[in-house]
C-alpha cells in the first residue's frame, strides 16, 4: 500500500470505459497492470496545493501522466483529507468537492471541468465510430503510441504532425480557434483518442470519408443529433425521464439514445457517477465481507502528548501500535534530523494518516508509504 502525507498527492481516477458506453458493461481496465495501477490504496492530508503540482507530486509515484483541461486553471488549490481509497476513489472525490471531471486513458489522466469528461466520451464515442468505417486507416489509427509535446504548442500543429505520422489529411483545419497547449507528455494513447483529447473543449469534431484517407473538422452544435450505446442496467427511470428530449430505442443489453449531442454529453457525465457510484457500492459490500483483523493487532486512534521525546523512541512505539516501521532519507541529515532527534507534539484521536501527518509537519518534511513502511523525507 503506498500513501503520500502531507506534500502529498493522491491520484484522481476515471472510469475507463471502452468506446464511451458502447461495448462496456461497467468501469473497467483491459489491461490487468493498468487496473492494478489505479487500484492502488493511498491515504492524504492535505490543506491547499496548485492543482499542476498536486498531480505532478504523483505522476512520477504512480506511474500516469495527466492533461489538464485548458479551461482550468492549473494553480487552482486543491484540498483534501482521505485515509485507505484507491486512486481512482480519490480522484472522484477530489474532482467531485472542487467542481471537477476526470477520465482515465490508460495510464493518462484527463482533469477537466464538470461537464469535460462527457463531453470528452462522447467525442471518443463519436470519432472511434467514424475511423470504423474506414478500414484503411483503422488500424493505423488504433496503434497506442506515447505523445509529447513543447508548452505553448498550437492544437492544429499537433494534429497536423499526427496526419503526417499516419498518412492521412485533414480538411477545413482552419476550423480549429487559435490557442496554445501546455506541455504534454502522455504514455502510450491511440491516435484516435488523442485526437480526440485536443479537440475537446472547442466545440469541434471530424468526420471521415470512407474513400480517402482524408478528415474534415467541423463545428460541433450542441443541438446537432448524435447516437449513443448505453447499457440498460444504468438507464434508471430517473435518468431517463431527466433526458425528456431523447429517444431510447432498442431492447436488451445494449440501447440506442437519440438526441442533441449537448444532452447526449450531459448524459454521458450523469453515467459516470452512475457507474461510479455502484461500482464503489459492489467494493464496500466486498470488503465488508472480509474477516476483520482482532482488536489486539493494533489501534485505531492515538491521543496523548510526546514531550521532548527521541523519535527513535516514538517510531518504536507507532510502529507497535500501528503495525508499521518507520525509516528517514539520509537526506534529512542535512536538516540535522536523525532518530536521536528530539519531538514535541500531540494527538487528540488521530487516525494512522493523522498521526504520520502531524510528525510531518512538526519535522517540516514529508513521507511516504511503502506497504507498511513509513520513510520520512
Amino acid at each position: 500500500m503506498n500513501r503520500i502525507g502531507l506534500y502529498l498527492w493522491i491520484p484522481v481516477l476515471l472510469i475507463a470505459l471502452r468506446s464511451s458506453f458502447g461495448s462496456d458493461q461497467g468501469p473497467a481496465f483491459e489491461d490487468p497492470v493498468i487496473h492494478r495501477l489505479w487500484q492502488q490504496k493511498v491515504s492524504l492530508e492535505h490543506e491547499e496545493v496548485p492543482l499542476r503540482k498536486f498531480l505532478e507530486s504523483g505522476q512520477s509515484v504512480y506511474h500516469f501522466s495527466f492533461f489538464i483541461d485548458r479551461r482550468i486553471d492549473p494553480d487552482l488549490p486543491i484540498r483534501c483529507s482521505m485515509n485507505d481509497v484507491s486512486l481512482l476513489e480519490g480522484v472522484h472525490k477530489i474532482a467531485k468537492d472542487h467542481d471537477l471531471s476526470f477520465h482515465v486513458l490508460g495510464q493518462n489522466l484527463y482533469i477537466g471541468p464538470k461537464d469535460g469528461a462527457g463531453e470528452l466520451q462522447l467525442l471518443i464515442a463519436i470519432h472511434r465510430n467514424e475511423i470504423a468505417q474506414n478500414p484503411k486507416i483503422l488500424n493505423r489509427l488504433l496503434k497506442k503510441v506515447p505523445f509529447k509535446s513543447d508548452f505553448g504548442s498550437d492544437p492544429k500543429i499537433l494534429l497536423e504532425e499526427l496526419a503526417r505520422k499516419f498518412r492521412f489529411q485533414w480538411i477545413d483545419l482552419n476550423r480549429l480557434p487559435h490557442d496554445c497547449w501546455r506541455e504534454l507528455d502522455l504514455y502510450p494513447i491511440s491516435s484516435v483518442d488523442l485526437m480526440s483529447l485536443l479537440l475537446v473543449g472547442f466545440h469541434v469534431r471530424f468526420t471521415a470519408d470512407p474513400e480517402l484517407d482524408h478528415f474534415r473538422l467541423s463545428l460541433w452544435k450542441e443541438e446537432d443529433q448524435g447516437d449513443l450505446s448505453v447499457p440498460d442496467k444504468y438507464l434508471t427511470d430517473s435518468i431517463k425521464a431527466h433526458f425528456s428530449s431523447c429517444q431510447f430505442e432498442g431492447t436488451g443489453s445494449s440501447i440506442t439514445v437519440h438526441g442533441p449531442l449537448r444532452d447526449l454529453s450531459a448524459l454521458n457525465t450523469d453515467l459516470l457517477g452512475e457507474l461510479f457510484q455502484k461500482r464503489s457500492e459492489r467494493i464496500a459490500e466486498r470488503e465488508s465481507d472480509r474477516p476483520k483483523k482482532s482488536a489486539g493487532k493494533g489501534i485505531r486512534e492515538l491521543s496523548g502528548s510526546v514531550k521532548n521525546n527521541k523519535l527513535r523512541d516514538l517510531f518504536d512505539y507507532l510502529g507497535k501500535s500501528f503495525d508499521l516501521q518507520f525509516e528517514l532519507d539520509p537526506s534529512l541529515k542535512s536538516k540535522g534530523i536523525d532518530l536521536d532527534t528530539l519531538i514535541t507534539c500531540e494527538f487528540k484521536k488521530s487516525q494512522r494518516s493523522a498521526v504520520l501527518a502531524i510528525i510531518a509537519k512538526t519535522l517540516n518534511c514529508q513521507y511516504r508509504m511503502e506497504d507498511n513502511r513509513v520513510i520520512f523525507y
